[in-house]
């Protein structure tokens, strides 16, 4: 019985480590991480490497008649063009929707600000809060402040925020709080 007891708690430590992928009561396919990334390739055959401690979910009929996931946690999407059909991410009550591009969407807390940072192409931010919707190019970021209700356009000066993924980091001229940060947010 202490060997049963030992065994179980290694799974059990495992078992948090490791990413989840499940069919949800209702069919939706489901990938949800622990303390470890997952790289998935979508049924259109767009790809989402997904951070630690988030989780996206989409239909059974994703790839049908609409191209939709929902995302909790942290992103990065390389979206597979197609001008018929936009791809579209639900993060609280923010939707971002894009046609073909590469972009970082981080949105673990629904009580802090959402940030999409745009690598390649175009992505519109809109808000179910906010009338006017914001288009972000390469090289910007939005900010969705979700208290002010504002959505902010600002040229992205981070070239660390895909570090989470490529455990590539670049330091230049930071303080060490930043420094700090990065490492906490990366490892």
């Amino acid at each position: 019985s202490v060997i049963l007891k030992i065994a179980a708690a290694v799974l059990l430590v495992i078992a948090t480590g490791i990413a989840i992928n499940y069919y949800s009561a209702s069919g939706d396919q489901v990938y949800q991480t622990a303390d470890s990334n997952k790289k998935i390739t979508l049924p259109d055959g767009s790809i989402v490497s997904l951070n630690r401690n988030s989780t996206l979910s989409y239909t059974k009929s994703f790839g049908d008649d609409h191209r939709k996931v929902a995302l909790s946690g942290e992103g990065f999407f390389e979206v597979k063009p197609d001008k018929q059909n936009p791809f579209t991410i639900l993060v609280d009550d923010m939707v971002i929707t894009v046609v073909g591009t590469s972009f970082n969407v981080q949105g673990y807390n629904s009580g802090k600000d959402l940030e999409v940072t745009v690598e390649t192409g175009v992505v519109r931010l809109k808000s179910t809060k906010i009338n006017e919707p914001l288009d972000l190019k390469a090289g910007e970021k939005g900010i969705y402040k979700k208290t002010e209700l504002k959505l902010i356009a600002k040229r992205n000066d981070d070239s660390n925020f895909l570090a989470w993924k490529t455990r590539r980091i670049v330091f230049e001229g930071n303080n060490l709080s930043t420094v700090a940060e990065t490492l906490q947010s990366v490892y």
